[in-house]
């Protein structure tokens, strides 16, 4: 009879294994000088008017935002090739923007069309262009030269839509973080008072090239409140939309965040509604403020968590499987600063 092996070594072979995945770091944003490929929410679109010019804080230096006259917003690096003037206190002229301290006009595609001096524009001499979107009142950019993915639309038509947008409060941690809430499934029992099954959650996750979804049915306040149906959505790294039924009424809330610097989060909420399920316009706002309540609570709930975390993969149980799929996610997903001279 041949001995029996010890299965001794082998598990603790694999407990190591495993153990040393869990603590393999996150890299967080601007760590090398890089980050993420993904959009970012650069501001409200109601900063923008028509003609109107902004500057913001991004990755890690300033672009300025522009809406021309065919109404689409453009981001593009904040400083003028020339000498460095800050294109924030530039005009509108058309569709291009020109700079305030020698007239140089840039068109959208970054070009230098015309000097002010009547020189010819130097053959280098062009801004950088993000690709630029709006969605959920907000202007967002593509940290690339082109978008590796969209960002993901409500299941409702806009032109159904009632859309409200908070101020932005910042936070101290990167957007990733707050992105992780969703495969952390026990966290909406713990912090947001979600009653629902504990078996299959890790399950009720989809992964997706570019983000997770989750569908699942809780009862707030540990049962005492109503039954809502979410469907979940992160897509990239930074929008984070949340869809449900209430009362037999759709509503939505989109977590929008941008990166004014590495590990600082501008995050801003927009909450909707669909207003042809209310029988009047007043009932439609009504329902609108009540459901901004909500989502200014739950946020309420995770913000003192996400300012003072540390957030460190460690010692990860069986009901962390999809948030531990999710780091590994993010351990993979694209990186680069093709800006980065630009910005600066």
């Amino acid at each position: 009879m041949l001995p029996r092996s010890d299965p001794q070594p082998v598990i603790r072979a694999l407990e190591q294994s495993t153990l040393r995945r869990q603590y393999t770091p996150v890299p967080h944003e601007g760590d090398d000088g890089l980050f993420r490929q993904s959009w970012y929410a650069i501001c409200r679109s109601s900063e923008l008017p028509l003609g109107g010019v902004i500057g913001r804080p991004f990755l890690d230096g300033r672009v300025a935002a522009y809406r021309g006259i065919d109404g689409k917003a453009q981001v593009v690096s904040a400083y003028c090739p020339h000498i460095g003037a800050d294109l924030r206190l530039g005009t509108v002229t058309g569709n291009a923007l020109r700079c305030a301290f020698h007239s140089w006009e840039f068109a959208r595609d970054g070009r230098c069309l015309r000097t002010g001096i009547g020189d010819p524009p130097p053959p280098t001499a062009r801004l950088y262009t993000f690709p630029t979107q709006e969605r959920y009142g907000m202007v967002w950019a593509f940290n690339g030269d082109e978008p590796l993915f969209e960002l993901v639309d409500p299941s409702r038509p806009w032109s159904n839509l009632l859309l409200h947008v908070a101020d932005p409060f910042e936070l101290n941690n990167d957007p990733w973080v707050v992105c992780s809430n969703t495969p952390d499934w026990a966290h909406f029992a713990t912090v947001h008072r979600f009653d629902f099954p504990r078996e299959g959650q890790n399950e009720s996750l989809e992964f997706e090239e570019f983000g997770v979804r989750r569908r699942f049915s809780a009862q707030l306040e540990h049962g005492t409140g109503p039954e809502v149906a979410f469907d979940v959505t992160v897509r990239g790294t930074n929008l984070v939309l949340v869809e449900g039924v209430s009362g037999g009424k759709w509503f939505a809330v989109a977590a929008c965040m941008g990166l004014p610097q590495a590990r600082k989060c501008e995050f801003f909420v927009a909450t909707m509604i669909d207003r042809t399920e209310d029988p009047t316009p007043e009932a439609a706002q009504a329902r609108l403020r009540e459901s901004a309540l909500i989502a200014d609570r739950m946020g309420a709930e995770d913000s003192p968590i996400w300012n003072a975390i540390r957030f460190k993969p460690g010692l990860l149980t069986k009901a962390d499987r999809a948030l531990a799929q999710y780091l590994d996610q993010l351990r993979q997903f694209p990186r680069a600063h093709p800006s980065a001279d630009f910005i600066n």
